[in-house]
């Protein structure tokens, strides 16, 4: 029976990620790492093309100008992504805690130590480039709830802003001695 389970683990979507590479899901590192390729693709590919234009109007051959353009735009494209992916994750840290630190808790368990640090106020001014990796992962992976928490949020809004519109308009009291 235990092999039968194996198969049918294996033949889920993206089991195989598990299998050979040991991530437990497509989320965090894996979400992290393929959401930058995109990124750091599509800028090098537009870094890439301009370049070879230019590169053929000024020095009437496309081919390096195209290498070196696809390059830099690759490397910025992948560091601007990383820098938003940042950002994002300090302000997800710092409105939702406790959920950033589950995540962070979900996708690298063995780094309980970094989590704590992480979770911290003090330890947030001094991360290092690889907790804020991390900490990013963590924004990424818990990206579902963070949607979640956020149309609960318009909705209630929305209910309200509806709520008060449907309301009777308040008259004041001589409004109605008359």
């Amino acid at each position: 029976m235990a092999r039968d389970e194996e198969i049918a683990d294996f033949s889920r979507p993206f089991s195989y990620l598990r299998t050979f590479i040991g991530w437990h899901s497509f989320g965090g590192p894996g979400i992290f790492m393929t959401r930058g390729m995109v990124v750091g693709t599509t800028a090098g590919a537009v870094g890439g093309v301009v370049s070879a234009v230019l590169g053929g109007l000024i020095l009437g051959v496309g081919s390096l100008p195209f290498v070196f353009g696809a390059s830099v735009g690759f490397m910025v494209g992948l560091w601007k992504h990383y820098q938003s992916s940042v950002t994002y994750a300090m302000a997800a840290l710092e409105d939702y805690p406790s959920l950033m630190l589950l995540h962070l808790d979900a996708n690298f368990p063995l780094y309980r130590w970094k989590k704590r640090r992480i979770g911290s106020r003090e330890g947030q001014a001094t991360l290092t480039w690889t907790e804020k990796s991390m900490l990013a992962t963590a924004w990424q992976s818990a990206g579902t709830a963070l949607e979640e928490i956020h149309t609960q949020k318009e909705n209630a809004v929305v209910r309200d802003i509806v709520e008060s519109s449907l309301s009777p308009p308040s008259l004041p009291a001589e409004a109605y001695n008359k």
